[in-house]
């Protein structure tokens, strides 16, 4: 540093010979060249942190000084993350000129800007039909789905809920979607695209209830009566008491049926009865609940058994005696 300007004053000053300082030193500092002119801009979320700068770029230097800006400026958020007014770092800024040495560029320190979430479009969610009962919830299946718009490598999953419109069966009716996302990237995201489905209700068939049967108590087979015990003694009694001794002697010549109905009645108890007609002889003794006839020839009555109303086939007796 060349010092100068200094001079001696006083009295006796015309005695001495004033010598400036020599060899002094001293550093010059670069002054800050602000840059300015320059802002960033918002974006949609694209997964990087990479930023966009508009503007043009410009700095002011000192007296005559030539300065200007070189170089191309980039920008980069602190994170890839949507969000509003989010820092912005600026760099790739120089000075040239003759006198940029003399300068320390300052970039900006404050930018900031936004990054919007990232619209996603889901497609391909289905809904599966189903039988009539009574809701309106649906299944759905997110298994086919596509995310349109979704960022490689971003953690994402989606659920869905549907439900119809109403709960009658129909074809082809309209399913309504709730769709989440969830995943360490979803609030990067809107969901937007597919919110319908479609499915069918089918009607429910419904099966009349089974009355029960009352069962039905089987009748109690009776026994079929080959020959009543006390017949032989009844078609003898008949005999001797209806059919005179030469009538007697020509019926045990021929075939004779005898007809026994059970009436299961108590009248006429132990009361016989004889009738005779059409030429035959024909008798009837009547023991308890038993009505037993006696004739011959083609005509003669057969035997049956009728008991509380069930006639039971007919038996028919023949003797050669």
């Amino acid at each position: 540093v060349a010092v100068t300007g200094y001079s001696l004053s006083g009295v006796d000053a015309g005695n001495y010979a004033l010598v400036q300082p020599a060899g002094l030193s001293a550093a010059i500092g670069k002054a800050d060249l602000a840059l300015t002119g320059v802002s960033a801009l918002n974006k949609t979320y694209d997964g990087s942190t990479a930023a966009a700068l508009g503007g043009s770029a410009r700095v002011a230097a000192l007296g005559s000084d030539v300065v200007s800006v070189a170089g191309s400026g980039s920008a980069s958020f602190a994170d890839k993350n949507a969000g509003a007014g989010k820092l912005v770092t600026v760099g790739g800024y120089s000075l040239g000129g003759a006198d940029a040495d003399n300068y320390t560029l300052v970039l900006p320190a404050t930018l900031r800007a936004d990054i919007a979430k990232a619209s996603l479009a889901v497609s391909g969610i289905a809904a599966s039909d189903k039988t009539f009962d009574g809701s309106t919830a649906a299944t759905v299946s997110t298994g086919a789905a596509v995310l349109g718009g979704k960022v490689a490598g971003d953690n994402i999953s989606l659920a869905s809920t549907g439900a119809f419109d109403d709960a009658a069966a129909g074809v082809a009716k309209t399913v309504r979607l709730t769709n989440t996302l969830s995943g360490a990237d979803a609030g990067n995201y809107t969901l937007g695209g597919q919110s319908t489905a479609l499915a069918t209700i089918t009607a429910l068939t419904v099966t009349p209830p089974v009355v029960p049967v009352t069962p039905v108590t089987p009748v109690t087979p009776v026994t079929p009566i080959t020959q009543p015990p006390q017949l032989a003694g009844i078609i003898a009694q008949v005999q001797s008491s209806v059919l005179p001794p030469q009538a007697s002697a020509q019926a045990q010549s021929l075939n004779l049926s005898s007809s026994l109905v059970v009436t299961g009645g108590s009248d006429d108890v132990g009361q016989p009865r004889q009738d005779q007609g059409d030429g035959e002889s024909q008798g009837r003794a009547r023991a308890g609940a038993i009505d037993t006839r006696l004739g011959s020839g083609a005509g003669a009555p057969t035997l049956q058994i009728q008991n509380g109303g069930v006639q039971l086939p007919p038996l028919a007796i023949n003797t050669a005696e």
